[in-house]
């Protein structure tokens, strides 16, 4: 078993693999806590997910969250008693990065790429509806062209009701039209509709960039289940993609180390 830990600034995603096939998972909220308090909540979740961390063979953690890091890291080497691989500036990816400060790409986008890659050829983009949406891309002769970040469909919506004062806070999605008849609606269909019409217009401006026809189209983060209904474009849609990502990190870096 390899246990996966996805650490966004919302969440930290838990996953476990058994000879690359999902296995099961759940997720926490991203709070400032000590490594004891993090051991503490990762076992209680572990043991109500029937994951039995000192069976792995290795973990591994993606983490955008840089404060977090280091309680996390330390937790999951408690929990499984093995030294936890980072994704970080170094780790062998498969990929042909070609941005200009490789550092700087987060550990999601590294993922998620390195995912899709096992999933498609080249071309192919990746948009992750997160806390921030992300747009990625690799061209078809498989170089990683760069990414896009925008703000993600929730952060949006507490974004507009922190500065402006008519704004309610809400959760977007299952608008039943664009244009609503009170300020709930027409905020949900603005938002939700609005996300999947930049989600086609932003894919179709990628292909331009990279030079390619078609691509194949993927997503994850947890908004893509409400807006991908809205676009026009098919995205292949994976929750787990992240972390299956991160899974192949472990097994190419594991391979490299042998």
């Amino acid at each position: 078993m390899i246990i996966t830990a996805d650490l966004g600034n919302t969440a930290l995603k838990i996953a476990s693999f058994e000879k690359g096939v999902y296995t099961g998972g759940f997720s926490v909220s991203a709070l400032r806590r000590t490594e004891d308090e993090w051991s503490l909540l990762l076992a209680s979740h572990c043991a109500a997910a029937s994951m039995v961390p000192t069976r792995a063979e290795g973990a591994i953690l993606g983490s955008v969250v840089p404060h977090l890091t280091q309680p996390v890291k330390a937790a999951l080497a408690r929990l499984t008693g093995k030294e936890p691989l980072t994704v970080e500036h170094g780790i062998k990816t498969g990929l042909d990065i070609r941005t200009d400060h490789q550092a700087e790409l987060g550990a999601d986008i590294v993922a998620n790429a390195v995912a899709a890659r096992a999933l498609v050829p080249p071309p192919f983009i990746v948009v992750d509806f997160g806390t921030a949406t992300t747009v990625s891309a690799v061209d078809e002769t498989g170089v990683f062209r760069g990414v896009a970040i925008l703000p993600g469909m929730g952060s949006a919506a507490g974004d507009l009701a922190r500065t402006c004062a008519n704004l309610p806070e809400i959760v977007p999605g299952d608008p039943e039209s664009l244009l609503g008849k009170n300020t709930r609606d027409s905020l949900n269909g603005g938002l939700t509709f609005g996300f999947a019409a930049m989600a086609d217009a932003l894919t179709e401006r990628v292909l331009r960039e990279i030079g390619a026809e078609s691509a194949a189209l993927i997503a994850t983060g947890g908004a893509g289940e409400k807006i991908l209904p809205l676009c026009k474009k098919k995205f292949t849609y994976d929750p787990h993609l992240t972390s299956r990502g991160l899974y192949r990190l472990f097994e190419i870096n594991r391979v490299r180390k042998a």
